[in-house]
């Protein structure tokens, strides 16, 4: 049982770090096409950053 947890845990940990870096591109894009909406990218970013905190470190 631990030993599942602890690679759901490593998964759950690659699946963030890999969407951490999509919302970078996403909110690069969204800043050179709409400063507007670049704010929606960096809570999102925000989000997934205090999910990696909890749950990879």
């Amino acid at each position: 049982m631990a030993k599942t947890l602890d690679k759901d845990t490593q998964r759950l940990c690659d699946i963030l770090r890999n969407l951490k870096k999509e919302i970078i591109r996403r909110a690069i894009i969204a800043y050179d096409r709409s400063p507007e909406t670049f704010g929606e990218e960096i809570v999102a970013l925000n989000d997934i950053d205090e999910a990696v905190r909890n749950n990879c470190e």
